[in-house]
């Protein structure tokens, strides 16, 4: 698993008051084409926070069902990216936030089942979607659409970093 850090400010362990876990899913089907959400005008894997107590795996799997309605049968996955990263002052002045993420690649043919979605309330209010998008096409949307909105270029650049981390693995075999 490839490790990247980003702490631009040098922050110690002992400065952050807020920490996040959270997991990701690159959700590749046999066309090659990955499955994405898209809610406030910004692309994203689909993905979210760890909860109390909950496993990553489990996570992944609650994560996955609820955005996009499939339903997961792994047992043991391991990521192949772990980012942590680092923010002063935010998200607002005094607070220092560290961001774990975990990313997993997920190959499956298995079909979005809208019945199953279970989405938050902010999923709702930002009209959250799904939507598959050929690989070869992947940087050029994420890009395009970083260019039409501040978060979406912050969310596409990590997404961008993620996905060229996965290239090299894929095109190792």
């Amino acid at each position: 698993m490839k490790y990247i850090k980003i702490n631009k400010d040098r922050l110690n362990k002992e400065d952050i008051t807020k920490e996040d876990t959270r997991i990701k899913a690159l959700i590749i089907n046999s066309k090659n084409e990955i499955l994405l959400g898209y809610s406030y005008h910004c692309y994203q894997f689909i993905g979210g926070h760890l909860e109390k107590g909950e496993s990553l795996i489990a996570c992944l799997k609650r994560e996955v069902k609820e955005e996009v309605g499939i339903i997961l049968d792994i047992k043991q996955i391991e990521p192949f990216l772990f980012k942590e990263e680092y923010y002063k002052d935010y998200p607002t002045t005094n607070e220092n936030y560290n961001c774990k993420i975990y990313y997993y690649v997920i190959q499956t043919d298995l079909l979005p089942d809208p019945s199953k979605i279970n989405y938050t309330n902010e999923e709702k209010i930002g009209n959250f979607q799904y939507q598959y998008i050929p690989l070869d096409k992947f940087e050029e949307i994420i890009i395009s659409n970083g260019k039409k909105r501040k978060e979406a270029e912050m969310i596409g650049h990590e997404m961008l970093i993620a996905f060229r981390e996965y290239q090299k693995i894929a095109f190792k075999k």
